[in-house]
């Protein structure tokens, strides 16, 4: 990158310049998280957790084995940066770190 030039990427964000305005985009973050974690397969959905939904209704589901708090750290970066529409989702699914479940 030369200064002369516009960038095109930052902290893995792709910026996109267009006349009348600047876009960010996590497409490729969002790709590797979900490689990474083995969820290219899962179904997609409008809402990512129901209104009014509390972390105490996954407490009874069976224990989730498998990298729970580095897959939260990533979709905590995302929210922040990018995505603030799944912020109240990843807040509730981060207060189930100590005993995380399939449910959640």
């Amino acid at each position: 990158m030369s200064k002369s030039a516009p960038a095109t990427e930052f902290l893995g964000i792709r910026l996109v310049f267009t006349p009348t305005e600047l876009q960010f985009d996590e497409e490729e973050y969002i790709d590797k998280i979900s490689k990474r974690f083995i969820m290219s397969d899962c179904k997609s959905c409008s809402t990512p957790l129901e209104p009014k939904c509390t972390p105490a209704e996954f407490a009874d589901s069976e224990r989730f084995e498998g990298p729970f708090r580095e897959l939260i750290g990533s979709l905590l970066y995302l929210s922040v940066t990018t995505r603030p529409d799944i912020l109240f989702s990843v807040n509730c699914l981060s207060q189930l770190q100590e005993k995380p479940t399939v449910a959640a």
